[in-house]
This record gives structure tokens, sequence and C-alpha cells, in this order.
């Protein structure tokens, strides 16, 4: 007796079996996906808590197109841009928010650390576009060296080459941002950091300790002069200032004690005249003031506070009534704001724990007295 062959329609699931068979597996799909980020988000959750536990904030990392977005910002502000120009002195000195709170102008930080301000106050000259304020940090190498190719002249290039965003979102542009707004809420991203080197090296690390500067989205500063070792880190920045110009004393190079230090500023020897060099500097501000006041924009200029050895070797180094005297009388005639922070008792009396930079617990108080000294904002 033969034995009938299976039909194969026979064995195939029915359209109903079928659609159930795929909804049992869209559910199972969804809860492993959902599993998935329940466990993704506790990681992150337990990662963040503890890396608040232990002082670490969310920061974002500064990138010419960071200073990019804020350039453009400026413009869009029209007369109500008060811009920042400068570099880590103005970052750190400078809170946004008591500009906005104490002033009707929107503040636009685009100070860049460790560079000169020239060119980015020449790119703003030279833009029809901006007709806001520009508040300038003084200090003498800025105005001297011309040429120098350093990040502000970088990040201007680097602008200048851009095309203008689209008006439409794309997703060139959205990916980046939300990618951003992400990383800059949590603190497993700080100073460039990935969760797994954070949970590595900042949670499971016991000697791990928070880095005393925050950059804010905002692209301004915070330096948390608590968490670094004193005096030692203020000794090793005046160090670094001593050596940051030609050499004009007789110390050992380089300079490593205290004892090294002190004879090393003692004997610097100061200008007796105005370098040529410096005056080329000045003029060239006076005309970019001249061109932006051609449309309605204006310039201040601002000695930031400095304390201890790094205000003595630049008071030796660069005698006030040799540079800053010469560029206020200078300035005046175009006419320029300038302001020498130790003629203000508001102002005079903030000191620098590093000798160069404000601590955050200063910034908001030291913000508010000068936007009040400068006319700004209404007297208390």
């Amino acid at each position: 007796m033969t034995t009938p062959a299976p039909d194969p329609a026979a064995t195939l699931p029915t359209a109903r079996e079928a659609s159930a068979c795929t909804r049992l597996g869209l559910v199972v799909d969804a809860r492993a996906v959902a599993l998935a980020l329940l466990i993704a988000a506790c990681f992150i959750a337990v990662i963040e808590l503890r890396l608040h536990a232990r002082g670490f904030r969310p920061t974002v990392l500064d990138s010419p197109e960071l200073w990019a977005h804020w350039r453009r910002e400026a413009n869009a502000l029209g007369e109500n841009a008060l811009v920042f120009v400068g570099a880590s002195r103005m970052q750190l000195g400078i809170d946004p928010a008591t500009v906005t709170r104490t002033t009707p102008l929107a503040p636009v930080q685009l100070a860049i650390d460790a560079s000169f301000p020239l060119p980015v106050l020449e790119h703003m000259a030279d833009d029809p576009g901006f007709r806001g304020h520009v508040i300038m940090d003084f200090y003498p190498a800025a105005v001297t060296t011309l040429d120098r190719d350093d990040e502000a002249a970088r990040y201007v290039r680097q602008f200048a080459a851009q095309r203008p965003p689209g008006r439409l979102p794309t997703f060139d542009r959205t990916e980046p941002w939300l990618r951003d707004r992400v990383r800059w809420s949590l603190a497993s991203y700080a100073d460039g950091a990935s969760p797994w080197q954070s949970l590595w090296l900042r949670v499971l690390t016991p000697a791990a300790t928070p880095a005393y500067l925050v950059t804010w989205p905002d692209r301004s500063r915070e330096a948390d002069y608590a968490l670094v070792p004193m005096p030692d880190f203020a000794l090793g920045r005046a160090m670094r200032h001593l050596e940051t110009a030609p050499r004009d004393h007789d110390g050992p190079e380089p300079v490593r004690t205290l004892a090294e230090l002190d004879a090393a500023v003692a004997s610097i020897r100061s200008p007796t005249a105005t370098p040529p060099e410096f005056l080329a500097g000045v003029e060239r501000i006076a005309a970019l003031a001249r061109r932006l006041a051609e449309r309605g924009a204006t310039l201040t200029v601002v000695q930031m506070p400095t304390s201890g050895y790094v205000r003595e070797i630049d008071r030796r180094r660069f005698p006030r009534a040799l540079f800053w005297d010469v560029l206020a009388a200078r300035l005046r005639e175009v006419p320029v704001t300038t302001l020498y922070v130790a003629d203000v008792p508001t102002l005079a009396h903030f000191e620098c724990p590093d000798g160069s930079h404000l601590d955050r617990r200063d910034r908001a108080a030291f913000t508010a007295a000068l936007m009040q000294a400068l006319g700004l904002s209404p007297a208390p």
C-alpha cells in the first residue's frame, strides 16, 4: 500500500497564522529593544549620578564649529549684540547670564583661549553684516604681535570658508545638533570622554578628580580654583607667564623654584620707550574702530584683572605709561571707550587665584560691576 505524499499547501501556515507569528515577532522585538534601552538608561543614570557625586560636571569641547555658530549669531542679533573678544581672561571673566539680566543687550562670547583678538576684531570690522558692540580684552602682546597664526586666525579662516547654512533643516545639520545637545547635558562626555572612558577613568578610579575648568554651550567658561592645589598652581602659572615672551631677564632657564622666580621677576628690564610695533598695533585698532563706527557698531577696550606675580611681570615688562596710557590716549581720539580695572573702585578689588583668571564665584559680580562701569546697566 502506497502512502500518499503530503500536500505542500497543507504544510504552509494560513494567512491568520502568519499574521499572528508576525505580531508575536514584533512584540518580542519591541520588548528586546525596550529592555536594551532600559539597560542603557540605567547604565547612563548610574554613571551620571556617580560623576555628579564626585564633582564632575557636563562640559563642551570648544571648536571652530561652535565658534562659527556664535559668530553668525553676532550678526543675527544686529545692534543688540554685545560681543566679547579676547582670550581666556575674557572667556572666564564674563558671565553671560549677568549680561542678559543687567543690560538690554544679548551677550555673544567670541573670545578664544590662548590667542590674540585682532584677527576676530578685523573680521567683524570688515563684515558689513555686523552692527553690534564689541568689548575687547587688552594685553600688550596682543597689540604688538600682528601676524601670529594662532587659534583666532584659524577660527576666522574656517568661518570665512564655510557656506552659509540653509534655511531648511538637513540631516547633516540636525544630527550633529541633536548629538551635541545630548552630550552637553551629560557629565559622561565631559572633556571629550566617552561613557566607557568616564566609567573606567572617573567612576572606578579612586584618585580621579574633576577638572577645574568647564566650558558651556555659549562658549563661556568657569574655573573652580578650589579644585586645584594652591599655591603650586598659581606659581606654575606665573612661571609659564614669565616664559611666554622673549627673554628679558637673567634668571635660569627654565625657572623651577620660588627663589628663581623671584630673582627672574626682579631682573626684568623694563623698556624706556614705546616699541614701534606696539604703536603700529594701536593704529591698526584705531582703524578697525573707525570702520565699525561707520555703520553704527562700537568698540570698547578693557584691561581685565590680574594679580600677584602675573601682575608684577606685566607691570615690569609693559609699563602702563608706555603701553596702556598710549593706547587709551590714541583710541579716545577715534573715539573708543577704554577702561582699566584698577582705576574703578568697584572692579579694582577682584583677585585672580592663579594670577591671570577670575574664579567662577566672582564672575557674576565682576560682570555686573563691569557693565555698570561701562554705562551699559543702571546703577544698583
